[in-house]
């Protein structure tokens, strides 16, 4: 009978290979863990407000002009083409 002999060498490399994805799986599960915290610390949604209104955007706001339909005036192009369907 044959006994299949494996080398030292062989062993070796697939002990390495199993300790290297083991190594990448716990990384890849941290940071899909610690992920989620850090974009809360950073995110818009998460800083506070001032609730208080800035009433000189309301006086700027109540400056602007009011247009209408008829007040607006009627622009039409001169010198141009009139295109011709084909």
């Amino acid at each position: 009978m044959n006994k299949n002999k494996f080398s030292g060498y062989f062993v070796f490399i697939s002990l390495m290979t199993l300790i290297a994805v083991f190594f990448v799986l716990v990384q890849k599960s941290y940071s899909n863990l610690v992920k989620p915290t850090a974009e809360m610390e950073t995110s818009v949604l998460a800083e506070p407000f001032d609730p208080n209104l800035d009433l000189e955007v309301i006086t700027e706001i109540e400056q602007h002009e009011e247009l209408s339909l008829d007040e607006t005036p009627l622009i039409l192009p001169t010198n141009s083409p009139v295109p011709t369907p084909k």
